[in-house]
């Protein structure tokens, strides 16, 4: 089911954005992540590989797309459901290396899949990234946000200030 899947919308990637080529989908865990590359130049070519979710792996990451002449430019679109703590350490590497980071919310994409059952982490990514290709016109890119914690700044402004321990002073 998922083959017809592909296959019915590989003839709509003619009319699609010819700006970006390579369609990066990652399924992450606490330990590790697994990507998915799709070419838009050839949407039934897929390449799959798991790294560690450490500084280590997403070194090597980079160097596995390098190997499969993935550009690491505006023409390559990473996306990736959000997982909260186990994402926010790849998504800082990524978007600290300038690239386009799509951190999508998990029920749209599972949504845009139908239902299907029984999964494992490579089918997965293999799905994030033909979610990206299919939705690229949808896609928004991550941006990183100023850290500056909102709570401490309104105390501060009402002459309140809270410990650590969260006694007011």
């Amino acid at each position: 089911m998922f083959r017809i899947q592909v296959e019915s919308f590989i003839k709509k990637i003619n009319f699609m954005s010819k700006e970006l080529k390579n369609f990066v989908g990652m399924d992450i865990s606490k330990s590790w992540f697994d990507a998915a590359v799709v070419f838009s130049e050839n949407p039934d070519q897929v390449v799959h590989q798991q790294f560690a979710q450490n500084a280590e792996g997403f070194g090597k990451f980079l160097e596995w797309l390098s190997e499969r002449k993935v550009s690491l430019d505006e023409s390559t679109l990473f996306c990736m459901e959000n997982t909260g703590i186990y994402s926010k350490s790849l998504v800082d590497f990524l978007t600290g290396k300038n690239l386009l980071v799509w951190v999508e919310m998990p029920l749209r994409i599972k949504k845009a899949g139908g239902f299907e059952r029984g999964t494992d982490d490579k089918l997965a990514a293999i799905k994030i990234a033909y979610y990206a290709l299919r939705q690229q016109d949808k896609a928004q890119y991550w941006r990183p946000v100023q850290s500056k914690t909102f709570y401490h700044t309104e105390r501060q402004d009402n002459g309140i200030h809270k410990s650590a321990n969260g006694s007011c002073k």
